[in-house]
C-alpha cells in the first residue's frame, strides 16, 4: 500500500480546497493510505473529509513561534516518509517549498 500526503494551509472556502475534497473522494483507498495534513483546522469543508483520511493538525495560530521555526523540520519529515502531493499552501514567499 502506497501512503500519500496532500498538504493544505486550511479548508476554508476556495477553488483548491474543494477540488482536494473531490479528488479525495475518488481516492481507492485499498491502494492508498490517505493522510491530510493542515496548518490549521479551519474551514468550511472539514465536514467533508472522507472517513478513511488520516488528519494531521499541525498549528492552532499563525503567529506562533513553533509555527514560523518549524517549517523546515516539518517538511524534511513528511518528505522522507510520505510520497507528497503539494495541493496549495499559502504561505509567505521566504517560506515557500
Amino acid at each position: 500500500m502506497k501512503r500519500v500526503l496532500f498538504l493544505m494551509d486550511n479548508l476554508e472556502g476556495g477553488g483548491a480546497e474543494k477540488a482536494l475534497i473531490e479528488l479525495l473522494r475518488s481516492i481507492d483507498y485499498s491502494k492508498y493510505e490517505v493522510t491530510l495534513c493542515l496548518s490549521f483546522y479551519k474551514g468550511v469543508y472539514l465536514m467533508d473529509i472522507p472517513k478513511k483520511i488520516k488528519v494531521i493538525k499541525l498549528f492552532k495560530n499563525e503567529n506562533t513561534f513553533i509555527f514560523r521555526k518549524s517549517l523546515d523540520i516539518i517538511r524534511s519529515i513528511i518528505i522522507r516518509n510520505c510520497f507528497l502531493f503539494l495541493c496549495c499552501i499559502k504561505l509567505e514567499s521566504s517560506m515557500m517549498l
